[in-house]
């Protein structure tokens, strides 16, 4: 892993996953960051490129038509698989609202820990947020 980031640069793959999220989320940058063995905190703002969403855009149209309702590809190096998954969830807003008892009687508590990253008086928050930091 640490070798990837050697040169200071994102490597290739990470950089089409983040072309993909600006793509999809209309987002006009997207920010990575990597903790490289826990001692080595390295991050990046990747800008919208619109040549480079275009020519992913057309891989993966061709993609999608080379594979038609195949479930799997593999390579030398590589075999991915995929599947349609549904899922049914209880919208607990409306529950709470509309039926509070119900709600209340099959209410659980659940506690995780909130984990927050400062440093030299940059919060996480505001790097994601703006990016006038980086």
């Amino acid at each position: 892993m640490a070798k990837k980031w050697e040169d200071g640069k994102v490597p290739l793959s990470y950089q089409i996953q983040c072309y993909h999220d600006t793509s999809v989320m209309n987002a006009d940058a997207w920010y990575i960051a990597v903790l490289i063995y826990g001692r080595d905190f390295k991050f990046c703002k990747i800008e919208r490129d619109e040549k480079i969403l275009a020519d992913l855009i057309r891989i993966e149209q061709e993609l999608k038509l080379y594979l038609g309702e195949a479930e799997a590809a593999e390579n030398e190096r590589y075999r991915v698989s995929w599947k349609n998954v549904e899922s049914i969830r209880v919208d607990a807003k409306r529950l709470k609202e509309e039926k509070t008892e119900i709600y209340q009687q099959y209410s659980s508590l659940s506690q995780s820990l909130s984990r927050q990253m400062k440093e030299h008086g940059i919060t996480a928050d505001r790097l994601l947020n703006d990016g006038s930091d980086i």
